[in-house]
C-alpha cells in the first residue's frame, strides 16, 4: 500500500512539473525583418543556422524593443522550411510573423510566416 501511495505522489509531482512547463508560451511578434543570416557551430546551436530578426512593428514585443535587433537560433525541427520562408523574406524585403521561445538573444525561432 505504501508503495502504491508513493508511486501515485511521483505522478502526481511529474504532471504538475509538466503542466508549469507547458504554461511558458512562446512569444509572437509581428512586423519582424531579417536583418541577417548565418551559419553557427552545432556546439552553439544544433541547427547550425543563426537568424539576425529586427522589430519593425514600432511597439515592444515582450522584452524585444522596437526597432531593435536580435540573433536567434532556428529548432532543429523544420529547419530546412524555415529558412527557406526566412530567405525568401530577406530576398524580397519583406516582413514576417515569427514565434520564439523568448526574446532575449540566442531564443529559438518555432515559427515563421512571411507577409506581402
Amino acid at each position: 500500500m505504501k508503495m502504491k501511495m508513493c508511486i501515485l505522489a511521483i505522478v502526481a509531482v511529474g504532471f504538475s512539473l509538466m503542466a508549469s512547463g507547458s504554461a511558458l508560451a512562446d512569444v509572437a511578434c509581428s512586423n519582424v525583418y531579417v536583418h541577417g543570416v548565418a551559419t553557427t557551430s552545432t556546439a552553439v546551436t544544433p541547427s547550425g543556422m543563426s537568424i539576425q530578426l529586427r522589430n519593425d512593428s514600432g511597439v515592444a514585443c515582450d522584452g524585444w524593443a522596437a526597432g531593435s535587433t536580435v540573433k536567434f537560433f532556428l529548432s532543429t525541427e523544420g529547419t530546412d522550411r524555415t529558412l527557406a520562408i526566412i530567405l525568401t523574406a530577406l530576398s524580397l524585403g519583406n516582413n514576417m510573423w515569427v514565434s520564439v521561445s523568448d526574446t532575449a538573444p540566442g531564443s529559438i525561432i518555432k515559427v515563421v510566416s512571411m507577409n506581402q
